[in-house]
């Protein structure tokens, strides 16, 4: 039994080693948030904040849809950038060091954990979008999970900002 336990630790620490393990973990978590915002939509949450405070609530179908098309393309449009950065750094390493460097690069927590939140804020946004039904008499707009759509990427822009300063930070290492 103990065995398997201390296998199982070891399997866990090689997974997380692993360049893929925190953007996919966080991606899963964005879907999970995702249907977690669905199901609490449907509980009457928006409704609920409609007629108390109206405020944080988007109620136009149209809106919504251009804020969250809007937010899920120029996430795609960060997320390419950081990956090309990463890119372009790896191969400056690369190319100036031994590739022994090159593990340290990529094993970086910080660079992976923020393409993680891109990946779960993108992710968010599509099926918050995609949870959005045509307007009619009885349906209530998902307006709550947009205006945490709106904070999630706030959150992605400070995200990015650290990015920009981590990577300027080990170009000065290289």
């Amino acid at each position: 039994m103990k065995n398997i336990i201390v296998s199982g630790f070891e399997y866990l620490k090689k997974l997380e080693s692993k360049i893929a393990f925190y953007p996919t973990v966080y991606s899963l978590v964005g879907v999970g948030f995702a249907f977690f915002m669905f199901y609490i939509e449907n509980k009457g949450v928006s409704a609920y904040l409609m007629d108390h405070v109206p405020l944080l609530v988007i109620n136009n179908t149209e809106t919504a849809f251009s804020i969250l098309t809007t937010f899920i393309a120029g996430l795609i449009s960060i997320m390419v950038f950081s990956f090309s950065m990463v890119m372009v750094l790896l191969n400056q390493a690369s190319s100036n060091f031994s590739p022994r460097v090159l593990p340290g690069l990529i094993s970086n927590k910080r660079h992976q954990k923020i393409l993680g939140i891109y990946n779960a804020t993108l992710l968010y946004c599509i099926f918050t979008m995609v949870s959005i039904e045509p307007d009619g008499d009885k349906y209530q707009l998902p307006g709550f999970s947009v205006l945490l759509a709106i904070v999630l990427m706030v959150v992605c822009l400070g995200a990015f900002i650290l990015f920009i300063l981590f990577l300027k930070k080990f170009k000065c290492i290289i």
